[in-house]
């Protein structure tokens, strides 16, 4: 059996790899969304050819897809951040480490500081996940609706 600080470095690991799995999903998503919208754009139909309604719930479709896309460009930054918020507590309690003198309500302090800011960060990347879906569902189903009723219609 391991020590405790085994299980703990074992959890490190773990946690690194889902981490490794989460922007790499992100950069798949962001792919998604600009391959899409490159394709739909490439293959639009002429104006002349489509009725007016469609060509706006096209070009919403596009625009939603540009917004999910940019959103996903966020997310991947405010990743970064919170990786170098994480490295920076663990440097500073790294140094804690070698100092045992230091005041505890100062570590106490720094400690929650690195946290509250932790936790901004990821609720802000939780709504803008959401957001980021949403714009790349509807903006699907909005050029997927504008080709059939073109298609239908004319």
């Amino acid at each position: 059996m391991g020590s405790p600080s085994d299980s703990g470095k074992q959890s490190d690991i773990e946690l690194s790899h889902l981490g490794e799995y989460a922007v790499k999903g992100e950069i798949y998503m962001i792919t998604l969304c600009f391959t899409l919208l490159t394709f739909s754009v490439q293959h639009a139909p002429e104006k002349s050819e489509m009725i007016e309604c469609t060509v706006w719930v096209q070009v919403l479709g596009w625009g939603l897809l540009a917004i999910s896309g940019v959103l996903g460009l966020l997310i991947l930054r405010i990743v970064s951040r919170r990786f170098a918020v994480l490295l920076g507590k663990k440097a500073f309690e790294e140094s804690l480490k070698a100092d045992s003198a230091y005041n505890t309500q100062k570590r106490i302090h720094f400690g929650n500081m690195y946290d509250d800011f932790d936790d901004r960060l990821r609720q802000r990347n939780n709504v803008i996940w959401k957001l980021q879906m949403l714009g790349l569902v509807v903006g699907i189903l909005c050029l997927a609706v504008s080709r059939i009723a073109d298609y239908l219609y004319s």
